[in-house]
C-alpha cells in the first residue's frame, strides 16, 4: 500500500485521509463510506415564560395572531401576461409547503387560503435581489437609514 494511504496505528476510519493520489474511485469510495457526524440531542422548545415546554394553549394563540396579509385585491394578483419573467413561481415571497404542494405568499393570503398560483403575479414580485419592486405602480417612500 502506498505510504500515503497507509493509516497510522491509531488512526480511525474517519481521521484517514484519501489524497489525489489514490484516484477518483478511492476518493468517491471513502466519501461514500464516512460516518456522518452525530447530531446533537434536540431540546424541547420551551415556552416564553421558559419554564416547562409549550402546550395546545400556546399553539392556539400563534395560530390565532398569523400575520396580516394583504387581499388579492390589494396586491394586484393576478395572471401574469404570455412570457412575462416576474411571476410568483420565481418571486422571492413565494414558498411551496413540501409535505403537500401547498403555495403560500408570504405577503398575499387568498380567500379560504387557497394555492397562490405559480403562474400568476402581483405588484409586489421581488427576486429576493434587492428591495425593488419593479411592478409596483405607485412609488414606495424611500427607506430611512
Amino acid at each position: 500500500m502506498p505510504e500515503e494511504l497507509t493509516p497510522s496505528p491509531d488512526a480511525t476510519e474517519e481521521e484517514t485521509p484519501v489524497t489525489a493520489s489514490a484516484g477518483p474511485m478511492a476518493q468517491i469510495v471513502s466519501q461514500m463510506t464516512r460516518k456522518p457526524a452525530k447530531a446533537a440531542p434536540a431540546k424541547p422548545r420551551e415556552a416564553p415564560d421558559g419554564d416547562k415546554p409549550a402546550g395546545r394553549e400556546l399553539y392556539d394563540e400563534l395560530m390565532d395572531d398569523r400575520p396580516r396579509k394583504m387581499t388579492p385585491e390589494q396586491a394586484h394578483y393576478e395572471s401574469a401576461p404570455e412570457g412575462q419573467v416576474q411571476r410568483c413561481a420565481n418571486c422571492f415571497h413565494f414558498y411551496t409547503r413540501p409535505l403537500d404542494n401547498h403555495h403560500v405568499c408570504e405577503l398575499v393570503r387568498p380567500a379560504n387560503d387557497e394555492n397562490i398560483k405559480p403562474e400568476w403575479y402581483c405588484h409586489f414580485w421581488n427576486d429576493g435581489k434587492s428591495d425593488e419592486l419593479p411592478l409596483l405602480k405607485e412609488s414606495a417612500p424611500a427607506k430611512k437609514d
